[in-house]
């Protein structure tokens, strides 16, 4: 246990320590972005369904 608790007092293992740290707040970042991004794909998918084929029309109005 000795070890251990001498290994936690380096520096290195400090940086080791703040990119973990630095690791577990990007993934949480990422997933909570996720989890907000998501839903509001869902919504404007279903708007799309919802809508006439006026999207298509358009889309090719423009092409001609």
């Amino acid at each position: 246990m000795g070890s251990f608790g001498k290994f936690l007092n380096e520096e290195s293992a400090e940086s080791e320590w703040s990119s973990l740290y630095m690791l577990l707040v990007f993934i949480i970042a990422a997933l909570l972005l996720i989890a907000l991004i998501k839903p509001m794909f869902r919504k404007s998918q279903e708007v799309v369904t919802k809508t006439p084929n006026s999207q298509t029309a358009t889309a090719t109005a423009a092409v001609k």
